[in-house]
């Protein structure tokens, strides 16, 4: 319906402005339950202004060349390098820099399950299976 013109102006215009969506009771009567429940709804879903802190780069990067200098040891052993130190990175950061690690990406070769073949045998009593 409206065009993709429209939809650019409105895109522009939304940084410099604010916003505010409320709901529309058009197809109620003033007099509902429905009406007075959407109001509730309206009142208890207003939503400040919504801060996302991102990851401190600084962190990253220190959780990277900790995973480097320590010979690219596990988690628990750059976690712990890094407290010897004097550098007091989250476990979680420290794992995200291992698994982007390229050389740790590399030297990790996990086996292929070989596929057993065959019959597997019975129990010889009641109650026991192959195990």
């Amino acid at each position: 319906v409206w065009g993709k013109e429209l939809w650019q102006e409105i895109w522009e215009m939304l940084p410099q402005s604010t916003v505010t969506v409320y709901h529309v009771d058009a197809h109620c009567p003033t007099d509902s339950l429905d009406r007075w429940f959407n109001c509730l709804a309206d009142d208890r879903a207003k939503i400040q202004e919504a801060e996302v802190e991102a990851q401190n780069s600084d962190l990253v990067g220190m959780a990277k060349w900790a995973h480097q200098k320590c010979g690219h040891l596990g988690e628990k052993a750059t976690h712990r390098w890094a407290e010897i130190r004097g550098m007091h990175l989250p476990l979680d950061l420290i794992k995200t820099a291992i698994i982007e690690c390229p050389i740790c990406q590399h030297a990790q070769h996990r086996p292929v399950p070989q596929v057993v073949r065959g019959q597997l045998g019975r129990g010889k009593l009641p109650g026991q299976i192959w195990q």
